[in-house]
């Protein structure tokens, strides 16, 4: 892996490719980076801010998140946020989500998807952009197969009701190599998922996927995408 500076022209030419590959970005669109975790969300509102030169498309940048609870809520939501956004020239937007609502629940992280796309409908936002990266679609794939009995939409983009896009730039990208740019451009750590008690304690499933196979990153990539193949094969034949 290149090491540093090399690393981030590496990480910053993979990802504007992503971009470009799957036209994830428009010309004067304005983007509302989201995450329940502001620490998950500031290295893509950092790594968009900085590849809006080389992506021809021009766009503006806000940043919304969730509040966060629990120890870890004052580090999360001190200076190292607005620093970043305000580099970034985002206005920071803060939403709640429910009493006892958990960053890692599904069904929060559904509901936090709704409270967001309700902000960016009222901000005028053309795309709602999400820092999953590939470890976090694999675990959803495999969420689905295993708990729900249905795989998810993990499309790099996917259009939503009213002209609003939902973005995921990171799709092609390990969360080490996210975690390794967070580091290099000096931004929160990513230690771990925010939780209510800021443990750092893996879900089972993200357990599950870290034991199998000598080759992870092969296996993340492959249940990605048999999921967007799938997909794919649904979408024909209801035509």
């Amino acid at each position: 892996m290149p090491s540093e500076p090399g690393f981030l022209r590496f990480f910053e030419s993979r990802v504007g490719r992503v971009l470009r590959d799957h036209h994830l970005l428009q010309n004067d669109d304005s983007i509302l980076v989201a995450s329940i975790c502001p620490r998950d969300g500031l290295p893509l509102l950092d790594l968009l801010h900085r590849l809006r030169r080389p992506v021809p498309p021009r766009f503006r940048l806000g940043f919304a998140t969730t509040r966060p609870m629990g120890a870890v809520a004052a580090e999360l939501r001190g200076d190292s946020v607005r620093a970043v956004a305000g580099a970034a020239g985002a206005e920071v937007h803060e939403l709640t989500l429910p009493l006892g609502a958990a960053p890692g629940c599904p069904a929060c992280r559904e509901a936090a998807l709704e409270q967001v796309c309700r902000l960016a409908r009222t901000l005028g936002a053309t795309a709602v952009a999400l820092p999953d990266c590939l470890d976090e679609l694999a675990e959803d794939v495999l969420h689905g197969l295993v708990v729900e009995g249905a795989l998810p939409s993990v499309e790099p983009v996917l259009e939503l009701p009213g002209g609003l896009r939902l973005i995921r730039p990171l799709a092609f990208s390990e969360e080490r190599l996210v975690r390794r740019y967070a580091r290099e451009r000096g931004l929160a750590p990513l230690e771990a998922p925010c939780a209510p008690s800021g443990e750092a304690s893996p879900p089972p499933l993200a357990r599950l996927l870290a034991g199998l196979g000598a080759k992870p990153a092969r296996l993340k990539f492959n249940l990605v995408r048999a999921a967007r193949q799938a997909a794919v094969v649904s979408r024909a034949r209801s035509l």
